[in-house]
């Protein structure tokens, strides 16, 4: 008789994408792809690409291994059952800072980031802090937040890498308008829910010397209030600020 002896013929299937750092590749990271019966594991080429060649169709899960870290996503799932080459892990960064008028933190303000490709916000906590995380590499233009405080600087551009800390806005109140009333005039002012400010006035009279009449505290809408009826003539100049 004969005997026919037939290979096991098993279709594969290549998975894989790049490694990159903004839109440049990062080569020599090692790259693993694992399932439940197997474990493969690559090196990105100069471009930053990894491939494996030898996979047969199921899920898997593919990570960065040897320390790499700070990318994005930590990790991929694909259901393999055809070639799939689009797995990319990218370099991601921080950009941060606080938002204080004076040295006092201002909380719940909203603070913008944007680029070409995107427009995103944070909120500042209870310490006046704010922060972008997972941005690529690229430059980046912070927006002061829209609350009506004088903000210094208006806007701050920053080029990741490195990450950035110190993206820090720094507000003061705004004199919004005056009334007459009475003999002298009502203030008001625009300042942060909660905080204190302090009223001054200054003329010829005192010698351009500043001097308190009346300290107040900003209500939930931020608004403050001041009366002022000058004991010696009209004063010529109004500020506020903090105490």
């Amino acid at each position: 008789g004969f005997f026919l002896e037939l290979d096991e013929f098993v279709r594969v299937h290549h998975l894989g994408g790049r490694v990159r750092d903004g839109a440049n590749g990062i080569s020599g990271v090692s790259v693993q792809a694992t399932n439940a019966t197997t474990s493969a594991t690559v090196t990105t080429d100069v471009n930053g690409r990894y491939l494996f060649t030898t996979l047969q169709a199921g899920d898997y899960v593919v990570v960065l291994v040897s320390g790499a870290t700070n990318f994005s996503p930590a990790s991929h799932s694909v259901m393999l059952n055809t070639a799939t080459t689009n797995l990319d892990f990218v370099r991601i960064y921080s950009l941060s800072g606080r938002v204080t008028e004076g040295t006092n933190p201002v909380p719940g303000v909203f603070v913008t980031l944007s680029n070409a490709s995107l427009t995103i916000g944070a909120s500042t906590d209870a310490n006046g802090a704010y922060v972008f995380s997972a941005l690529e590499a690229g430059q980046y233009v912070v927006h002061a937040p829209t609350n009506g405080l004088a903000y210094t600087p208006l806007v701050i551009t920053n080029v990741l890498p490195p990450a950035v800390t110190n993206a820090d806005f720094t507000g003061a109140p705004v004199m919004l308008g005056a009334a007459a009333v009475g003999g002298g005039l009502a203030l008001e002012a625009l300042g942060v829910p909660g905080h204190t400010y302090v009223f001054q006035s200054a003329s010829m009279r005192t010698n351009g010397v500043w001097i308190p009449f009346s300290t107040n505290v900003a209500g939930p809408d931020g608004r403050v209030r001041a009366v002022h009826v000058p004991s010696n003539g009209p004063a010529l100049f109004y500020r506020v600020g903090r105490p």
